[in-house]
């Protein structure tokens, strides 16, 4: 089997396995490379996905490979989802666990209920006794990382993803936004270079305090290698995300992906059913949210910035005129202009007041700086989210769509330090897949709400 790697940065190609030899090309961030040799302080690579590339030498330092799977903690399956759960989740705060290492008699109180009730209670003394051997059976490591952490002052925040990641050799980080690599954490006047975003670093599970700008913040201890430099410093931690090395089947370099990747057959969601929505699809409209809105408000006006009600409507699980009526006798003094006006749109605001009449409220929704991992945590807690985004006259999300446009994101897939996401557009009222890098792009600083379902 041919073995294949990423890079974590742009990178110099050179000719040879010295690192001074020629210069031959360049490759960007998370480039997939066939590793043709491996020299130790080498690996000789030829990309994969650039057409007409020619082959050449990397420093071992710049690949990733796909790591092996490394399962600290016992996982269980849950037979009702199929999902399968760490039976200590690396948000666990190790103070958390450390109290309950005292007697462990009260089983796995930081799991839900539905996620305890998917062990075997008949297992649950041998999961116990497993969890406490990857802990104190590690006595050693264990309490020099204990010291680390209270020397740094940081026990009532520690993790234990932090645990995990120094017992698995390191992981590989990606970076959200632009930032510096520092010397120190404490030493804003000293730093190696910069990481951009999207490049990838290697977390050795280190965390240590500093202080910048009077404030005091977590930085990660990472290796990094960029162009033709490497890097040993320190990130701020809420600027990385865990690198999920892509597969075939989800890497978004992969075009044909976007149509496989969710099942888009089976539907998650309700999608509003008015005649006027097949009245408009039928008429051969450019959209199927330009819908006549004469039996919510008794005069016929073809109203062609709906995008944001009928999103509402999906959420809420009605039909869009019914939706509109209800808004209208809301007394909303928003609603009765702009339901007259067939170009006027909806804000943060006039979205709110239409979740209030079916007992739902919103948070702010934000995209700067997040990641797909970050905001599929928010699905996973029961949220959805209305966001702002823009198309181009076709209804096509785009990072520089012109037209603004609400749509409601339902999924989301990380990998690498990308994504795909799912989402229902009312434009052609259906649901549509995106990269994730394209729909953040798109949605700019991203106005939009978070409901909790």
């Amino acid at each position: 089997m041919e073995m294949t790697g990423r890079t974590r940065a742009e990178v110099e190609l050179r000719a040879a396995s010295s690192l001074k030899s020629n210069f031959v090309d360049r490759l960007p961030t998370d480039c997939e490379v066939a590793i043709l040799e491996n020299t130790n302080r080498t690996f000789k690579v030829k990309p994969t996905v650039i057409k007409s590339g020619v082959s050449g030498y990397l420093p071992s330092m710049a690949v990733i490979q796909k790591p092996e799977n490394f399962e600290l903690f016992p996982k269980i399956q849950d037979p009702r989802s199929n999902r399968k759960f760490s039976t200590i989740p690396e948000s666990l705060k190790l103070k958390e666990y450390l109290g309950w290492a005292v007697d462990k008699k009260s089983g796995l109180p930081w799991l839900s209920a539905h996620d305890r009730g998917s062990i075997n209670p008949a297992k649950l003394d041998g999961i116990i006794q497993q969890i406490v051997a990857n802990t104190l059976g590690k006595k050693s490591e264990w309490n020099d990382w204990i010291q680390a952490i209270k020397a740094n002052e940081r026990l009532d925040e520690a993790s234990m993803k932090e645990w995990v990641v120094i017992l698995e050799g390191g992981r590989e980080m990606f970076s959200i936004r632009d930032h510096i690599v520092y010397t120190y954490p404490d030493r804003a006047d000293e730093h190696q270079g910069w990481i951009l975003s999207g490049q990838i670093a290697r977390w050795n599970g280190v965390i240590k305090k500093g202080k910048k700008n009077g404030e005091l913040r977590n930085f990660c201890e990472v290796d990094f290698y960029r162009i033709n430099k490497e890097m040993h410093g320190f990130i701020r931690e809420e600027l990385l995300e865990d690198y999920i090395y892509p597969d075939p089947k989800t890497d978004v370099e992969i075009d044909d992906n976007r149509e496989s990747v969710f099942d888009l057959k089976t539907q998650k969601i309700r999608l509003p059913e008015d005649e006027e929505i097949i009245e408009a699809k039928n008429k051969g409209y450019t959209a199927s949210q330009y819908i006549d809105v004469f039996n919510a408000t008794k005069k016929h006006l073809i109203h062609f910035s709906l995008c944001g009600e009928i999103c509402v409507a999906m959420i809420t699980n009605n039909d869009i005129i019914p939706l509109l009526k209800n808004w209208l006798d809301s007394g909303f003094w928003r609603a009765p202009a702009i339901l007259k006006d067939p170009h006027e749109g909806t804000s943060v605001a006039d979205l709110q007041s239409i979740l209030e009449i079916y007992d739902l409220t919103g948070e702010v929704y934000s995209s700067i700086p997040t990641s797909a991992a970050k905001i599929k945590a928010k699905l996973d807690e029961g949220k959805i989210a209305i966001v702002g985004t823009g198309i181009n006259s076709a209804g096509v999300v785009l990072p520089k769509g012109r037209i603004r446009h609400w749509v409601v994101l339902t999924d989301i897939i990380p990998s690498g330090n990308n994504g795909w996401v799912r989402v229902y557009n009312p434009f052609h009222n259906r649901e549509e897949v995106y990269r994730y890098d394209e729909f953040i792009a798109s949605s700019g600083v991203g106005a939009g709400l978070w409901i909790q379902m």
